[in-house]
């Protein structure tokens, strides 16, 4: 109708935290949940009575946009090669040399961190160093992380609006070409996905990869 304005959950305005850190650059998140289950059938009938549950699974993955650790300096410093003239030969004419000149300008990309975004980064307040999950001299000591996804609005505020709780990840690929931006994508197994409607609103932060705990409290 005219004059009100849908509250969609979509991309542009999700923020999406893992552990106590929100990802400025992650993207691409999907989930599952599987309760599978076995059919009950009765002495003399042919058809299914019913179908009783006998496990619940939770899996997932997401991605992440990399970016080097000079994405989160306050300026960035870059070197170009300069035209001037040094001196004027025998038959007038002018000399030209190049010569390097650095300059530092622009800000940093919002959000981004000052060490990069590589997993081996992520230090959470609970699960320790999460990168800790694909390394294998340090995988029995890695530690479940939960995965939040937030919608924003524009006042800043934001709501959690799922929860998946005690992710582990599996799996890690990557991928890079000439035309496109390097990406690494991540699998995981969970045990819970929060219903959203018993999540109450909390305030999430706005710095990548932050070492302010988040503050929502655990209700478990």
């Amino acid at each position: 109708m005219s004059g009100i304005s849908p509250s969609f959950i979509t991309g542009a305005n999700a923020k999406i935290k893992i552990g106590n850190l929100t990802m400025a650059f992650a993207a691409d998140v999907s989930y599952q949940i599987v309760t599978s289950t076995i059919p009950v059938r009765v002495m003399g009938t042919v058809e299914v009575v019913a179908n009783e549950p006998t496990s619940y699974a939770v899996s997932g993955s997401f991605s992440v946009i990399r970016y080097t650790k000079d994405a989160g300096s306050d300026t960035v410093t870059l070197t170009r090669l300069v035209e001037s003239q040094t001196a004027i030969d025998e038959d007038g004419n002018p000399t030209i040399e190049q010569r390097p000149q650095s300059y530092s300008g622009g800000k940093s990309i919002p959000g981004a961190a000052e060490s990069g975004n590589s997993i081996h980064r992520w230090n959470d307040a609970r699960a320790g160093n999460i990168g800790r999950h694909v390394d294998p001299g340090s995988v029995l000591q890695s530690a479940t992380f939960d995965l939040e996804i937030y919608s924003k609005y524009k006042n800043n505020d934001s709501e959690l609006v799922l929860k998946i709780r005690d992710c582990r990840i599996t799996g890690k690929t990557g991928s890079l070409n000439k035309r496109g931006l390097m990406i690494d994508n991540f699998m995981f197994n969970a045990i819970l996905v929060d219903n959203d409607e018993s999540i109450s609103v909390s305030e999430s932060g706005n710095k990548d990869l932050g070492s302010r705990a988040s503050k929502l409290k655990d209700f478990l």
